[in-house]
């Protein structure tokens, strides 16, 4: 189980060209993939409002059984806005930033 970070971009449609990011937190766990295995499959939990971690803890179905089934990678994303995908930091909830908080 590894957590990782990658940069992603705060603002997905008025860039004009450059672009603020923000480090996103997600999980992979490959330990029950098959070693010959060159092409596994992935099993993607797209994360929602909490800490990534809480949902690697309660998804045993996926991360446990299902993983072990089908031989597969396991990838959990954190939401922005929650656990430690935050924009902005510790001003990320300010009336200025919360506005990238959206479905979109």
């Amino acid at each position: 189980m590894s957590e990782l970070f990658i940069d992603n971009p705060i603002n997905h449609f008025t860039t004009n060209g450059t672009f603020d990011t923000y480090r996103m937190r997600y999980l992979i766990d490959e330990s029950n993939v098959n070693p010959n295995d060159t092409n596994p499959p992935i099993l993607f939990y797209c994360g929602n409002e909490g800490d990534v971690w809480t949902f690697y803890n309660n998804s045993g179905f996926m991360t446990q059984t299902l993983a072990k089934l089908f031989n597969a990678v396991v990838l959990l994303g954190e939401h922005r806005y929650y656990g430690e995908s935050l924009p902005f930091g510790d001003k990320s909830f300010t009336k200025d930033n919360v506005k990238y908080l959206t479905l979109d």
